[in-house]
């Protein structure tokens, strides 16, 4: 209270946690061509992949008011991010003459990264509307450790073709980044209610290998740009409503668009697959959301819930060494991606404001 017109908070936020886990089986595929096999009697295609993804936010902010109607602030993150990842193949056939061919080809990846990052933003209340904008700064690391394993292993095609390759990377040097991001808002007054609408930008990334791999052997299958990332600058917007209904009740409704800024980023299908078709997981998402602000004497409630959408084809087909590249088994996957969340928020004044305000002595 000491320092007039300046404010302080703190803040711990689970940014991110999300969870992706994609399967496919083939089930028994009847004559299929084989390559060095003229064709497989029958065949079994499985693949999984599992992305884990957790970003944590510790932050100190601080805001100062300049005018009556015009306040500045910044809040500096601390962030722990940690990104898991694995991918499995498994190609079983077998041929005409009772001949079985076995391949399988497993990665693992871990990386966890420690820094930084800056938001800068300024407010104006002005007589017809309430404006914002923020700056946020590139993230900045101060710690990163990454590990890799890989496992591929191929049988039955005869001395020659089989193989049997491991390797296992601790302690590698690894990076993350983050582009410049622009967000503006706006609030509107329309009688009780507000209309909020926003926008935002966000810079791209030049090519930068995620994970910086070692000279590997031309024996296993792992380039050394595989985890290599690129982003194209993206603006989303989007649109919602505070919608008065009783002195004790507002409604809330919002849109908003999330859309990709993925130019070239390897994931594990890449990885395990090493076919020269691009992949990326991530599609462009629609965020809508529903939910009511409660007032009482004693406080705030506000619940709420978000559905976001997303929908992209996977056309690719895992590659067995050993066999002809136009042998690949082709297959084609349509992926849905949706997704609920819910909010439960409470705001609870200090108890003796709370008290003040009670119809009591």
């Amino acid at each position: 209270k000491k320092l007039e017109n300046h404010q302080f908070a703190y803040s711990f936020i689970s940014r991110y946690r999300t969870n992706i886990d994609l399967s496919y089986n083939s089930g028994i595929q009847i004559g299929l061509p084989s390559g060095n096999m003229e064709v497989f009697d029958q065949s079994f295609t499985d693949i999984s992949f599992v992305n884990k993804l957790k970003d944590e936010w510790y932050g100190i902010s601080w805001a100062y008011k300049l005018k009556d109607n015009f306040s500045i602030g910044a809040t500096l993150f601390g962030s722990i991010y940690e990104i898991n990842g694995r991918g499995n193949i498994l190609v079983v056939g077998e041929g005409e003459n009772g001949q079985v061919v076995n391949y399988t080809s497993q990665i693992d990846f871990d990386q966890k990264t420690y820094g930084i990052f800056l938001k800068i933003g300024a407010a104006w209340q002005l007589e017809k509307a309430s404006l914002g904008i923020n700056f946020t700064t590139p993230f900045m690391s101060f710690k990163d450790k990454s590990s890799l394993e890989t496992e591929e292993f191929l049988s039955g095609l005869g001395q020659a073709e089989d193989f049997f390759r491991v390797i296992d990377l601790d302690d590698l040097e690894g990076k993350r980044r983050t582009a410049t991001n622009i967000a503006i808002g706006a609030g509107i007054p329309m009688g009780k209610s507000v209309l909020h609408l926003s926008a935002d930008w966000t810079a791209g990334i030049g090519e930068y290998d995620r994970i910086e791999l070692p000279e590997i052997p031309a024996s296993i299958r792992l380039e050394q740009s595989t985890f290599r990332d690129e982003y194209k600058s993206v603006l989303n917007f989007g649109a919602g409503a505070d919608l008065y209904v009783s002195p004790s009740v507002r409604l809330l409704v919002s849109f908003s668009s999330d859309f990709s800024a993925t130019e070239s980023s390897l994931t594990l299908f890449d990885v395990v697959n090493q076919s020269e078709e691009s992949l990326t997981v991530f599609g462009d998402f629609w965020h809508f959301g529903l939910g009511p602000d409660l007032s009482f004497k004693w406080g705030k409630i506000t619940l709420g819930t978000t559905y976001s959408r997303s929908t992209f084809d996977v056309e690719d087909a895992p590659e067995i060494p050993g066999m002809e590249d136009d042998m690949a088994v082709p297959f084609t996957t349509a992926v849905g991606v949706e997704r609920w969340r819910f909010v439960v928020g409470f705001e609870i004044p200090l108890i003796s404001d709370t008290i003040k305000k009670l119809p009591i002595r």
